[in-house]
């Protein structure tokens, strides 16, 4: 049983892999933009943090949201 459940997932992950626009766009791009938020949100005492933690994060977690 388990087995068939590792041979099905590896089939599904090669065929996932065939389109590397889409393993880019739903593996490297989310995370570079989550390192990306985290160094600005963690800047001490800076202006932008404070704008992009207080109005901007939540305005592109809506827009992500309605996509």
């Amino acid at each position: 049983m388990l087995r068939g459940l590792w041979n099905l997932t590896w089939i599904e992950i090669k065929i996932f892999m065939r389109e590397p626009l889409g393993a880019i766009g739903t593996i490297v791009i989310p995370v570079v933009v989550f390192v990306i938020l985290g160094r600005v949100a963690a800047a001490p005492g800076s202006r932008a943090s404070a704008n992009l933690v207080g109005v901007a994060l939540p305005v592109l977690a809506e827009i992500l949201m309605l996509i």
